[in-house]
């Protein structure tokens, strides 16, 4: 269970520190540093996160909503 946040498999989108929480298109929840994603891009069913390390996440939202979750401002 995650400190301060009421389950253990919060809201993707939900931001823990320098954490946001998002869940690929299997389920897992996963916690990426938004300074770390080195792109996004619109797939067909949703959003494709890169991370280093050539990992990509496929998420079900839509490119704009991730970006939003990845605004630092």
């Amino acid at each position: 269970m995650l400190r301060g946040l009421p389950d253990d498999r919060p809201e993707p989108g939900t931001r823990v520190g320098r954490f946001v929480v998002v869940h690929d298109i299997e389920g897992r929840a996963h916690a990426v540093a938004a300074s770390a994603v080195a792109a996004v891009s619109a797939g067909e069913d949703g959003a494709l996160i890169l991370l280093p390390g050539n990992r990509i996440l496929q998420v079900p939202q839509d490119l704009g909503t991730v970006l939003g979750w990845l605004d630092m401002r």
